[in-house]
């Protein structure tokens, strides 16, 4: 147990305090989870900020997950005055609350997560969690707040449930950091929902507002690369099938120009939202790059349409040997094969064999997925 927690510490330290969007080791809530756990969300301004106090924490919770384990701490209290009630019915444009921020120490004085950097004065989007009458953030082991830039005018009230106010809120905020790319950066990782887990497939976006959802669209046309493709993978993750094309060609940008592009076309392969299929099955015969090509395979098996089942046959004869294996594994799926659905050692072994039974079953049943 004690090293699963410590696996867990080591990936998170490495998700937070390098802010890389793309590791993907971590859950992070997705806004709607986000603003269900928290008890308050507020536009607010830091009005005073404490001195830090070193301590031990022995128990906490992130996400539904306990821990139990002896870790350092750095504590600071922090009085935050409420500008705009986003969620908190006992809260009051004025209102002065006090939070407790912290850091947890997992590596050492200096190398902690959990506490960015505040200043007082300025305007942030607090999301908080409420334990036994104190306030601090609803995610102990990262602050998900974020700094409203003073260029973003908010109004008195929005209209609307918390997750729709709170959606409204941050496309202000994505619409005013358009010359910051790291603030930019830092609003799409919140809105990354981390480890994703493709159960059913969805026809619809995962965000609540339409507001949202264009504001991170407009972010496709930044000059910026890594804010493009950190749209891109976000508007991939809650299924907007038009970033497929966009995050698309920036892999093939980067690739061109030499750049390392492992994991950049790994949110293709998260897709789940069946609109996307005409170009998922068109990205499966990319002739320049094997790894969108291996996406859209990873995809189009994940989501299991049987209208894909051609385009899987197809790709059985792909150069590269993981397209071939999710193509198969995929129409293992379609069919509901679970014999021929092999892991990637046993496909390997029997590669021949299964290719053969698969293109024999495709002459067999062709007629079957024509008109789907």
């Amino acid at each position: 147990m004690k090293s699963v927690f410590l696996g867990f510490v080591v990936v998170l330290v490495l998700t937070v305090v390098c802010g890389s969007a793309h590791a993907y080791g971590v859950y992070a809530p997705s806004v709607g989870e986000l603003v269900d756990q928290c008890a308050i969300v507020i536009v607010g301004r830091i009005t005073h900020l404490g001195p830090g106090v070193a301590g031990e924490r022995t128990r906490f919770s992130s996400h539904g997950e306990e821990f139990s384990h002896p870790v350092p701490i750095w504590v600071k209290l922090a009085t935050v005055q409420a500008l705009l009630v986003v969620k908190g019915d006992r809260v009051k444009p004025g209102t002065k609350l006090v939070v407790e921020f912290v850091e947890y120490r997992f590596t050492g004085r200096g190398g902690g997560v959990g506490l960015p950097s505040y200043a007082v004065g300025e305007r942030r989007l607090f999301f908080l969690g409420e334990t036994a009458g104190r306030l601090a953030p609803a995610e102990p082991l990262w602050d998900p707040s974020l700094v409203v830039p003073d260029n973003v005018t908010l109004p008195a009230r929005l209209d609307g449930s918390p997750i729709e106010k709170t959606e409204r809120s941050l496309a202000r905020l994505i619409d005013g950091s358009h010359s910051d790319p790291r603030a930019l950066h830092r609003i799409l990782l919140v809105l990354r929902t981390g480890t994703v887990h493709i159960a059913e497939p969805v026809r619809t976006s995962k965000f609540v507002t339409s507001e949202l959802l264009q504001a991170v669209v407009r972010l496709l046309d930044l000059h910026d690369a890594q804010v493009r493709r950190d749209a891109a993978s976000v508007l991939c993750d809650v299924g907007y099938a038009p970033a497929l094309a966009k995050l698309a060609d920036i892999v093939r940008s980067d690739a061109r120009a030499g750049g390392n592009i492992s994991g950049e076309a790994s949110p293709i392969g998260r897709f789940s939202n069946r609109d996307g299929l005409p170009e998922l099955h068109r990205l499966l015969f990319d002739p320049e790059v094997p790894t969108l090509r291996s996406a859209a395979a990873r995809a189009l098996r994940e989501i299991g349409a049987p209208s894909s089942a051609p385009f899987l046959v197809r790709a059985l004869a792909d150069d590269a040997s993981d397209v071939r294996y999710l193509a198969a594994t995929g129409l293992a799926g379609i069919t509901g094969d679970h014999e021929h659905f092999l892991s990637m050692d046993a496909f390997k072994a029997n590669e021949a064999a299964e290719i053969e039974f698969w293109s024999s079953w495709w002459n067999a049943n062709a007629s079957r997925f024509g008109d789907k």
